[in-house]
């Protein structure tokens, strides 16, 4: 039935927690209840891969997985603003991994309207896909924090062995953040820091398996059951 502001809900990030109380639920009845991942997922950073031919094939330094729209596909005023400022937080970057020279792959919709980016595109990620793409390259670049960078996607690179390279958000916990992801604050800084990382195979690995430790401590599927027991229990 509908839920009503007795009920116990568990908001996914700080800003829905946030509407849940504004929209009558009080603050010990709504609970932040983050993201998780399956642990099957997990794949240690150094172990080479037995199918060669998949990694021949889907190898790349850097991948991107978000949807990209244009201006032009919607009549909405407001709609066309976040699609625009999309395509600068999204678009831009991509192009510029790519006259760098850095081997990329880009999932989801609408990055074939852009012609230097159509060579990039892999397709529409679906769950199986999302997963193999991850275990076939070093960096996962997440760019637009508008929620904040501690998502399903970022953790299932950590887990899938590879180092998440995102871009500063204030929703992040600061402390946390610098444990799972590395962080750049200027646009600028973006394509030097991501060449810095897949130069240090070493460090890239050492830093990406101090974070799998943690993942799998705290945020996989059985820690979110527990986590869900104590709250109804109480």
């Amino acid at each position: 039935g509908p839920l009503n502001p007795s009920d116990r809900v568990l908001p996914s990030t700080s800003d829905l927690r946030q509407a849940c109380i504004q929209a009558g639920w009080s603050e010990d009845s709504t609970h932040l209840f983050p993201p998780a991942v399956n642990t099957s997922m997990f794949r240690h950073p150094s172990k080479d891969d037995e199918n060669e031919e998949a990694v021949k094939t889907m190898t790349a330094d850097v991948v991107i997985f978000h949807d990209l729209f244009h201006p032009s596909q919607t009549t909405s005023d407001s709609l066309k603003k976040i699609f625009a400022e999309r395509i600068i937080r999204l678009a831009i970057p991509a192009k510029r991994l790519v006259r760098a020279g850095i081997t990329t792959l880009t999932y989801g919709q609408g990055w074939t309207k852009y012609p230097r980016l159509i060579g990039t595109w892999s397709g529409v990620p679906t769950e199986t896909g999302t997963s193999r793409a991850m275990r076939y390259v070093k960096i996962v670049l997440h760019i637009d924090p508008s929620e904040g960078n501690f998502s399903k996607t970022t953790l299932q690179a950590i887990l899938s062995g590879s180092l998440p390279v995102v871009k500063y958000s204030p929703k992040d916990d600061p402390d946390l953040a610098h444990k799972l992801f590395v962080i750049y604050h200027e646009d600028k800084e973006m394509v030097p820091l991501v060449r810095k990382w897949l130069a240090d195979e070493e460090l890239r690995r050492s830093f990406v398996m101090e974070a799998q430790t943690w993942v799998k401590s705290e945020h996989c599927f059985r820690n979110r059951v527990r986590e869900m027991k104590g709250i109804y229990a109480g």
